[in-house]
């Protein structure tokens, strides 16, 4: 008799599959993975397959939703590892980068245009939502200790806007100029952010020049 699935065994399966299709779309584009090119790389048939995604999409959805998983783990994890919040964004912004250069093919597949609409997939949802909590999180932070002036939800739009925009420049070949490189860019660019949300009371202004020096990433 064949031996029974476990839920581990399904578990690690769908992970298999996973780890796989991250690869191929990040190798062939989107949509030049199938379920047949998937099952002939990981040894089974193509039907086999259907017994753990209903389709491309639904791994699509579980390949992205892990992918922001690990991002805002490694996110969390990094800011764990400083007390100081005005040290938070500069923190956040060096691992984002870091995961971004460490899993590009993941990292491109979360932010690729060819997308399934996600309001059918709750845990991409889940995973998109809690990405977000985090960056809002440390722009609170900010603005509670007087760093910035703000809405945190608005701030942390921006601060990923801002991040991912030159990563993907970088990722590009974009970002080649032997005068200024990625990190200066990178950094600079976080740090005319955080100073354009500083407000003009005496207080924030004192600020400023803490502010200025936040941002010294190790990229």
């Amino acid at each position: 008799m064949p031996e029974a699935l476990t839920e581990k065994k399904i578990t690690d399966f769908r992970k298999r599959i996973c780890d796989v299709a991250t690869r191929q779309f990040g190798e062939k584009g989107i949509e030049n993975v199938s379920m047949r090119s998937l099952a002939k790389e990981l040894g089974y048939s193509a039907t086999a397959l259907y017994s753990y995604y209903k389709n491309k999409d639904d791994i699509l959805a579980a390949t992205r939703t892990a992918a922001l998983d690990r991002l805002s783990t490694r996110l969390v994890e990094a800011l764990q590892r400083c007390d100081e919040p005005a040290e938070h964004l500069r923190i956040l912004a060096d691992a984002y980068a870091d995961f971004a250069f460490g899993e590009p093919a993941a990292y491109k597949l979360v932010f690729s245009p060819q997308q399934p609409a996600q309001k059918h997939y709750p845990e991409l949802e889940r995973a998109q939502s809690h990405l977000h909590h985090i960056l809002a999180g440390c722009m609170k932070q900010l603005a509670d200790k007087g760093f910035v002036n703000g809405n945190p939800q608005l701030l942390a739009r921006m601060a990923l806007s801002t991040m991912h925009g030159a990563i993907f420049l970088k990722m590009a070949g974009k970002l080649e100029d032997p005068e200024f490189s990625f990190r200066q860019v990178y950094s600079e660019s976080l740090r005319l952010l955080t100073l354009g949300a500083t407000s003009d009371s005496p207080e924030s202004n004192a600020r400023k020049e803490s502010t200025n020096e936040q941002f010294s990433l190790n990229l």
